[in-house]
């Protein structure tokens, strides 16, 4: 489930822009493969900051996680040519993720990770078979 839509983009944004940014071969026709993979990559991002602290990808989507995934996925759209507002609103979305990621803010009704709500790394392992007292005679 992707964190955002076609249709919250044009919410946030406005139809003229979505449209003039998914009209890759200026056909006037949306090239939906360009806004699966843009959102596919804005939500890989969120997933990447949000991972270290909560199970990904989120069940429910939280408003403040769909407001980040549209402006990462317009920031993208852009590519090279993203005007300083739009640039602006895409760091201060990455500035939020990170701050998720520390704790410093939470997602409210979205329970921490299970596994390790710390955020730190598990390492699991066999049993060693080879061992200081076991190659004490080599």
């Amino acid at each position: 489930m992707a964190y955002c839509d076609r249709a919250d983009l044009v919410r946030r944004f406005g139809e003229s822009e979505i449209s003039d940014l998914l009209d890759r071969n200026n056909d006037a026709s949306d090239d939906d493969q360009a806004l699966s993979a843009t959102i596919a990559d804005a939500d890989a991002l969120i997933d990447g900051y949000l991972g270290s602290r909560y199970s990904t990808p989120l069940v429910t989507v939280p408003n403040a996680i769909r407001a980040i995934s549209c402006d990462i996925t317009r920031y993208l759209l852009w590519d090279d040519n993203a005007p300083a507002e739009i640039r602006t609103r895409y760091e201060d979305a990455l500035a939020r993720l990170k701050d998720y990621s520390k704790g410093v803010m939470v997602l409210p009704n979205v329970p921490p990770a299970e596994a390790n709500p710390s955020g730190g790394v598990d390492f699991v392992a066999e049993d060693r078979v080879f061992s200081r007292d076991s190659l004490a005679g080599f």
